[in-house]
């Protein structure tokens, strides 16, 4: 990649009959083979060090992706909790409620 970056336009101003992308890649690949290890040494060092990198912030964006996913989850649970709480809260109100009206009920009776 780093090769074919650093290459490709010399390789179009070397080879004016080479116009499509495939046509560049086929010559850039012809050279890439020709060449000795020594030669594609830099090329390889820079892929390596760049996957690295990838793989290092790959990690962290996962880790934070995990991270948003777990806190939403709790949010959703918290919510759900809360919600449920209310309504039961709600419930114990009604019911209270209604055996105070029971009472009054009775004390008119006397």
């Amino acid at each position: 990649m780093y090769f074919q970056r650093e290459q490709r336009e010399q390789i179009k101003k070397d080879n004016p009959t080479l116009k499509t992308l495939p046509q560049v890649a086929k010559k850039l690949g012809e050279i890439w083979g020709k060449m000795t290890e020594e030669e594609k040494k830099p090329y390889v060092e820079m892929a390596t060090k760049d996957k690295a990198r990838y793989e290092v912030q790959n990690k962290a964006y996962k880790e934070k992706l995990e991270r948003e996913k777990k806190e939403k989850e709790d949010k959703e649970r918290e919510k759900k909790a809360k919600a449920k709480k209310d309504e039961e809260d709600d419930d114990s109100e009604d019911g209270d409620n209604e055996e105070g009206d029971d009472e009054e009920d009775d004390d008119d009776d006397d």
